[in-house]
């Protein structure tokens, strides 16, 4: 009878153990679960000439400024709102010269992050 009862507890620790890990995987991935962080990327990495680009937001601030340089020269400069969980697409007005260094520089509080062409 004790080793059935070992046995019957072992596997319900199991049991529990998993659900409580499945629950934390869960919330871990979950991008809206306590986390402070913010992206950008290229909508098309596909075509060189595309400058569209997304600004993913899981801050509390929805104020971004973003500029757009060719050869170190502005091409064009502004501010965006995104709210917590939003995404915003960015279309600049001017496609990216071919063999030209492009530059995009987002701005967030004190944090910046740059995407790159060529």
């Amino acid at each position: 009878m004790s080793q059935n009862r070992v046995i019957v507890i072992a596997s319900l620790l199991f049991i529990l153990v998993s659900i409580f890990l499945f629950w934390k995987n869960e919330r871990e991935l979950d991008p809206n679960s306590g986390k402070n962080f913010w992206n950008i990327s290229f909508d098309s990495p596909d075509r060189p000439e595309s400058l569209e680009f997304t600004i993913e937001n899981y801050t509390d601030d929805v104020d971004f400024n973003y500029v757009v340089t060719e050869n170190l020269r502005v091409i064009e400069k502004n501010d965006v709102k995104v709210e917590r969980t939003r995404k915003a697409m960015i279309r600049p007005l001017l496609t990216a010269a071919l063999g030209t260094p492009t530059t995009v520089t987002v701005t967030h509080g004190k944090e910046q992050k740059e995407i790159y062409r060529k």
